[in-house]
């Protein structure tokens, strides 16, 4: 995301009569990618999978596909529901959870953490927002009544059928489930994935006024069949309403209940000092974890003394990482698309100013880490992942 507040910083400095003379002179590419659907796809079914059969078929009949192996491409963006382990103890815990994407993201995000609530005796399922699954001009379409009622609606499905319900979320998913959880007491708990309560960057303020005059913000080569690379203004819009309404919820009321979070302090779209902050004061049950990826000798005492956050080192030259991203926290060290060896290496990181020349070379980080003499990488995976999957498996036993 802090590829477009910068491109979001170039418009509003152009300031309003540019900002409308650019916006006439936009050039969208002439493909179906920028082009909207009919219409958004329905989520009120009557069952989880009423919903999945006609999200398929509209996913089907309006994704712009970027290869030749469509199931690949539909496996990735299809929202998807994992059973428990089959151990019978476990099996019959009646413990669910709803994992809810970020912005420009899909349920694929998913695939490696939902595998760890599953072995813990979680049904777990995963939605897809409205606007995405198929091209980034779909998002014009969604508001944010649409995310917010469908949430709701997939977690009134769950209470139907079990007896705790957790939320967890990314990014934009977080605030959007910190919000409902916020309001409804009887959620058990939170698992909050670089929860973006917060913008690293103050820009983020002007996007309503920029929003009106300029359709698109980012216009890229679509090459990642998990996440959308371009971003219509109305997006980046959406995000921003959701993190406004998180932080009015927070001024009047605690979390009680248990809450897990994972972060990298290098992360480039959060404000990690300011989600330390609203953990320590709002996020007030004993058992809650605050898991930062960091480097130790950067961080404040107040931070490394706190017995609920745990620091993991990110800076790893032994694997050629500078330090975490954004995304990277939810990916294991085998993910077929985004791990060590996947099939995806993510070379848009905010360096036009140097070239990729072989991945022997390259090392790995959050978006825009620059150093002399070296190409960074976006970081797609977790080296922690195992540790990682630990760590919920203890926070999980407190309860």
């Amino acid at each position: 995301m802090n590829k477009y507040l910068n491109k979001l910083l170039l418009a509003f400095l152009l300031l309003i009569p540019m900002i409308l003379l650019t916006s006439c002179g936009e050039k969208v590419p002439n493909t179906p990618s920028y082009k909207t659907s009919k219409s958004l796809p329905k989520y009120d079914q009557d069952s989880f999978d009423d919903y999945l059969i006609q999200t398929k078929q509209w996913i089907k009949n309006n994704r712009y596909f970027l290869s030749d192996d469509k199931q690949n491409e539909l496996k990735a963006n299809m929202p998807f529901e994992l059973k428990p382990t089959r151990d019978t103890k476990l099996k019959n815990s009646n413990k669910a959870i709803l994992l809810v994407q970020g912005l420009s993201d899909s349920p694929g995000y998913f695939k490696d953490i939902s595998k760890v609530f599953a072995n813990k005796g979680f049904l777990v399922r995963t939605i897809l927002l409205p606007g995405h699954g198929t091209k980034a001009a779909d998002l014009i379409l969604a508001s944010k009544e649409d995310w917010v009622k469908k949430v709701a609606h997939h977690i009134n499905l769950l209470k139907k059928q079990n007896k705790e319900v957790w939320l967890g979320g990314f990014s934009t998913g977080a605030n959007l489930v910190t919000s409902y959880a916020l309001k409804d007491k009887s959620i058990k708990g939170l698992c909050l994935f670089s929860p973006a309560f917060y913008a690293r960057s103050s820009l983020i303020g002007f996007i309503p006024i920029v929003s009106y005059f300029k359709t698109w913000l980012d216009i890229d080569d679509e090459n990642d069949i998990y996440k959308y690379q371009s971003m219509p203004t109305h997006g980046i819009n959406l995000y921003y309403k959701t993190s406004r309404q998180v932080q009015e919820d927070f001024e009047n009321t605690n979390f009680d209940r248990p809450a897990f979070f994972v972060l990298s302090k290098d992360d480039s779209v959060v404000n990690y000092q300011k989600t330390i902050d609203i953990f320590k004061n709002k996020f007030t049950n004993k058992n809650s974890k605050f898991i930062l990826y960091a480097n130790e000798k950067q961080l404040d005492k107040t931070i490394i003394n706190d017995k609920r956050i745990k620091v993991y080192n990110s800076n790893r030259p032994d694997l050629q990482i500078s330090n975490f991203s954004h995304m990277s926290i939810l990916f294991s060290k085998t993910n077929p698309h985004y791990g060590k060896d996947g099939s995806y290496l993510m070379l848009n990181n905010g360096q036009e100013d140097k070239v990729f020349t072989n991945k022997a070379n390259t090392w790995y980080s959050s978006w825009g880490t620059n150093k002399d003499g070296i190409y960074h990488a976006r970081l797609t995976w977790n080296p922690y992942f195992k540790e990682l999957s630990q760590e919920i498996k203890q926070f999980g036993s407190n309860e």
